[in-house]
């Protein structure tokens, strides 16, 4: 992680958890229809903090904790390192729940309203499978 102790992390982690929320929405599609996945997202970080926003988009339902739990984690740990090693864009990082890359969010205008350059994007580092002797296309 990096030079804060176990105890400190531990304090942010918790002082995250009760000063900012993660928001879980469901994602549409063109039509307006639900698509099984979620749009994950903190609020408090900008307000309490003066830090970025974070999210993760198009998120399983069954990954839905995995990902309100990662973005705490993520969140503590911005808030310990902001001045000495903060996540930022293009930065790829090895977290609990897989390799990530960090991207700017989107500009939004809804209930919580945020620019590309106020929010953090979590995405999958590993986005294609590459056919192997243990990974073979399925049957047709």
């Amino acid at each position: 992680m990096s030079e804060v102790s176990d105890d400190e992390y531990e304090s942010a982690l918790e002082m995250v958890r009760e000063t900012i929320g993660v928001i879980l929405t469901p994602e549409v599609n063109e039509d307006e229809l639900e698509t099984g996945l979620f749009h994950l997202y903190t609020i408090g970080m900008r307000e309490n903090f003066g830090l970025q926003e974070m999210e993760m988009r198009n998120v399983p339902g069954m990954f839905a904790n995995a990902g309100n739990r990662a973005l705490n984690e993520l969140a503590a740990y911005q808030f310990v390192n902001q001045n000495t090693n903060p996540i930022l864009v293009g930065h790829r990082l090895g977290w609990s729940i897989g390799d990530l890359v960090v991207t700017n969010g989107e500009d939004w205008d809804g209930r919580y309203s945020w620019t590309s350059e106020e929010m953090l994007r979590f995405e999958s580092l590993q986005t294609t499978v590459m056919p192997g002797p243990n990974c073979l296309p399925g049957e047709p």
